[in-house]
């Protein structure tokens, strides 16, 4: 299924014929891509839970026949969410705000990644073209001129 309005929708048109507290969506959490989705079926009336994709992983991990492809996978949430129905809590807003500030952090850190792979190639661009200039500056002032670079 994709993640489009007019998929959603026809989701949706296949299973209104079904009491609303006798269906249950389970899926695996997947970044920010899965969000579209819960929050329309939530918003729908719809249960549903976000599972962390490690534990459905290690829940089958004793499987003698392993394989990954999404019917398998797809399968495997199915079984999961059967086994654990009466377990399974809904995605609230404060896993939402949780998710949030998780990709928050991962694009800070993804920033700062960036920030310090540009400063080490400034200073290889300096050292190219000013030798010795980072000798000169002994270190602490060098370090200056490149958080110069940052204003």
């Amino acid at each position: 299924m994709e993640h489009s309005q007019n998929e959603i929708q026809n989701l949706l048109e296949l299973i209104k014929d079904y009491p609303k507290e006798q269906v249950r969506f389970i899926m695996e959490a997947t970044g920010i891509y899965h969000l579209g989705l819960v929050n329309e079926l939530q918003k729908q009336g719809y249960f549903v839970h976000v599972a962390n994709p490690l534990l459905i992983k290690k829940y089958f991990d004793a499987e003698i026949r392993k394989g990954k492809t999404d019917r398998k996978d797809a399968l495997k949430i199915s079984r999961y969410g059967t086994e654990k129905w009466w377990l399974l809590q809904e995605h609230s807003k404060a896993d939402q705000i949780y998710q949030d500030l998780q990709f928050l952090s991962r694009e800070y850190n993804s920033f700062m990644a960036s920030k310090i792979k540009l400063k080490v190639q400034l200073s290889n661009l300096i050292e190219l073209s000013f030798p010795g200039l980072e000798k000169i500056l002994k270190g602490h002032y060098f370090g200056l001129l490149l958080d110069f670079y940052e204003l």
